[in-house]
């Protein structure tokens, strides 16, 4: 049976990377896309601020996936992408401007991983505008919608346009100790419920909540801060939407 969140196939620039099977994406922009094992994906340089990765493992057996993320101004990274788990990983850092190589070190040969990253100043991504108290900013797959806080608190009201699993990205605010200020919200997780902030369940690695509704209500009380958001869905997932509420 296919899974569900294979994306289609994309027409990549690809180049030989010196050994059979292994192809390199050069230069990768975070846009979606699928790594068979020893695929790599180069990002040139990575924005100097926090960068969201989702990661998904879409074999369609019982095949574990590994990747491993390398940069000129950090440790090597090395993520697990356990089989069959439908809500993507996520993992969260602050390359400040360096290059970034993805890499699926998966031991079996069949074990594509789906892969996508997105944060503000990556090129390629031109935000929508999003205004306080205005109409709702529609966010297709890898899109954006920026604006500012206003001076009293605000929500930035989320929604899915459908039943499927949406994933939400949201930067703005203080950075903390490592320099990231990026929060992730599941919505439609029928997996990992409610958790996050007022459910007393943990939500999982990297994201600040899961919900199983379509919808959820992000506080951002940050006054005079920019606030980018963006649908960072899987490729079967539809369009979402975002609305800035001052209160």
């Amino acid at each position: 049976m296919e899974n569900a969140f294979m994306p289609p196939p994309t027409v990549l620039q690809t180049e030989s990377a010196g050994f059979t099977g292994l192809k390199t994406v050069l230069p990768w922009s975070g846009a979606p896309l699928t790594l068979q094992q020893f695929d790599q994906a180069v990002m040139n340089q990575a924005p100097n601020g926090s960068l969201v990765f989702e990661y998904l493992n879409v074999t369609v057996t019982t095949n574990a996936g590994a990747l491993s993320l390398t940069s000129a101004g950090s440790p090597t990274k090395y993520l697990q992408a356990p089989a069959l788990i439908f809500r993507p990983g996520i993992f969260i850092n602050n390359w400040q401007g360096n290059n970034l190589n993805v890499t699926n070190t998966s031991t079996a040969s069949n074990t594509p991983i789906y892969i996508a990253a997105i944060g503000p100043g990556l090129p390629g991504i031109s935000p929508s505008k999003l205004t306080a108290n205005a109409p709702a900013v529609t966010l297709p797959i890898f899109a954006a919608a920026q604006g500012i806080a206003q001076s009293n608190n605000n929500i930035l009201q989320l929604q899915a346009s459908a039943s499927t699993i949406t994933i939400f990205v949201i930067v703005g605010g203080p950075t903390d100790a490592t320099g990231n200020n990026a929060y992730v919200v599941a919505v439609n997780d029928s997996v990992d419920g409610n958790t996050g902030p007022g459910t007393g369940i943990p939500a999982p690695e990297g994201y600040y909540a899961t919900t199983t509704s379509n919808g959820y209500s992000f506080p951002a009380p940050w006054p005079g801060a920019t606030l980018f958001v963006a649908n960072l869905s899987p490729a079967t997932s539809v369009q979402a939407t975002v609305r800035l509420i001052s209160l």
